[in-house]
């Protein structure tokens, strides 16, 4: 894997890149420069084009007509497909990782996340963001690595958008209680339980999306 001259990796770079579009620190629908984008992470211009490419290509970014690239934007009814595929997805993720009960590890994970994540300062939306992964992806461990590379990029096309209804503490704070509830529910080993959970998790996202997304 080649280098830049900072010494990061063309990997590192993309998952920089990747980062700062699933935290929504570049939004929908914004410019970006590539110049900028490798002085902010301190990079030459070559891993940022290939970045930007890779990105292109799993829907992340849409390439303009003069060579520049904005952040896609979804429309709502491409985002309710989205969380459609992910409820068959984790369903079937779910049931594989809890077949034999939840794991001390699976158990210690989540309540890690979910600790860091109730300890976080309640204006740090990035951080909440991240940790929110942390907290859900450990449930789908027992599922294939297709099947959970699947859900990471289904995540990652509306990631920049949770952050748009992360900015409102309340939404924050009832994803948080849900949160709560789906630990419990994992401790129990009831997949069903914990499935039931997570379609209204995610279909309360989809609710608080409606209004802010064109």
């Amino acid at each position: 894997m080649s280098r830049t001259r900072s010494g990061t990796t063309d990997e590192d770079v993309l998952e920089a890149v990747r980062d700062l579009l699933t935290t929504g620190q570049l939004r929908p629908g914004q410019a970006i420069r590539q110049v900028e984008l490798a002085e902010r992470l301190g990079v030459s211009r070559v891993p940022v084009r290939e970045a930007l490419k890779t990105l292109e290509a799993v829907g992340l970014l849409q390439h303009t007509a003069n060579r520049s690239y904005i952040v896609s934007k979804l429309s709502f009814r491409e985002i309710e497909e989205i969380y459609r595929l992910r409820e068959i997805l984790e369903s079937d993720a779910i049931r594989q990782t809890l077949a034999q009960g939840a794991s001390r590890q699976l158990i210690w994970k989540m309540e890690q996340a979910h600790e860091r994540e109730l300890a976080a300062p309640g204006g740090d939306i990035i951080l909440s963001t991240k940790l929110n992964r942390e907290f859900h992806f450990p449930v789908f461990d027992g599922a294939t690595a297709a099947q959970v590379r699947l859900i990471r990029q289904l995540w990652d096309c509306t990631d920049p958008y949770r952050i748009l209804y992360y900015e409102n503490h309340g939404h924050l704070e009832s994803a948080l209680a849900e949160h709560t509830e789906i630990l419990e529910a994992v401790k129990t080993g009831d997949a069903e339980l914990v499935i039931a959970l997570s379609d209204s998790h995610r279909q309360r996202g989809i609710t608080q999306l409606a209004p802010i997304v064109e």
